[in-house]
């Protein structure tokens, strides 16, 4: 089944559709697509998901698909291991270059395609090996969206992978890109909410980075620094609660030092906060 650019765009807003006949019909040809030739698909797909004259929905469907394709299915996530490296290059290319869009809903979606890219195609140093040094290096852009795209999408990261799927080089550049984040007052709340839930990601895969105590030192100054500069902000300092729990549950033996700080924030949660 050959199809054009807007017959890609019209069969994704039908799968959007209220209407279930045309919804329906829409998710077959889509399967019948994705059956018929992969590459092609795949291709199209990226290219609805990048392109910023689509409409929002549309280009988030095509993440959503896109992502479920090379996620959900074994058969399926054969196909994209094995997909031929230029058009793999190129899909990429195209979700990446999405975190800098001007929406931010459609920046989510990418982020979420590219975590679900990395926990299918490992490892990522040798499958995709740029992409973490050019995530960290735009979380300090100077365009905000692109700076809190990045940092949502290490988030992404942390979460769908684990020790054993991401190399320890690969997380002392995440974390530190994240503790730079977290410790820059300049920072506005949203992108520090971010940083400080991808943080909260980040923390399983950080068993290395607890264990040395001047790293140590530099992760709980860089927390503490955050609730003393955010005492008047609720939202963040729920998030900052979460990070300590998380923190006290899997590195209780190498936190002692910091117990009566943990005590006396806790105590200040209680009484000044409803979470």
């Amino acid at each position: 089944m050959d199809m054009n650019d807007k017959q890609y765009s019209q069969l994704f807003t039908n799968a959007l559709s209220s209407d279930n006949q045309i919804r329906k019909s829409a998710e077959k040809s889509i399967s019948d697509l994705a059956s018929t030739d992969p590459t092609n698909f795949l291709l199209n797909l990226s290219f609805e998901l990048s392109d910023e004259a689509k409409p929002t929905p549309v280009r988030q469907m095509a993440a959503a698909v896109l992502k479920n394709f090379i996620t959900i299915s074994n058969t399926v996530k054969t196909l994209w291991i094995n997909l031929e490296v230029n058009a793999k290059d190129q899909i990429k290319n195209s979700i990446l270059s999405t975190l800098a869009s001007k929406e931010k809903n459609v920046r989510k979606s990418a982020g979420s395609v590219i975590a679900g890219i990395c926990k299918v195609d490992l490892p990522i140093t040798e499958k995709w090996p740029n992409l973490i040094s050019s995530l960290c290096s735009n979380s300090y852009n100077e365009n905000l969206n692109i700076r809190h795209a990045a940092i949502e999408c290490l988030g992404y990261l942390c979460e769908e992978l684990s020790k054993n799927t991401i190399d320890s080089f690969s997380i002392d550049a995440i974390l530190s890109a994240l503790i730079r984040n977290i410790t820059d007052k300049e920072i506005n709340s949203d992108i520090l909410f971010t940083a400080l839930n991808a943080f909260l990601h980040c923390l399983p895969l950080a068993e290395k980075n607890f264990t040395k105590k001047n790293e140590l030192e530099i992760i709980m100054n860089a927390l503490f620094d955050v609730c003393s500069n955010n005492m008047n902000n609720d939202y963040i300092l729920e998030k900052i609660s979460q990070i300590f729990i998380e923190v006290c549950s899997i590195y209780y033996d190498y936190i002692s030092d910091y117990i009566a700080k943990f005590a006396e924030f806790t105590f200040w949660i209680v009484n000044n906060i409803i979470i």
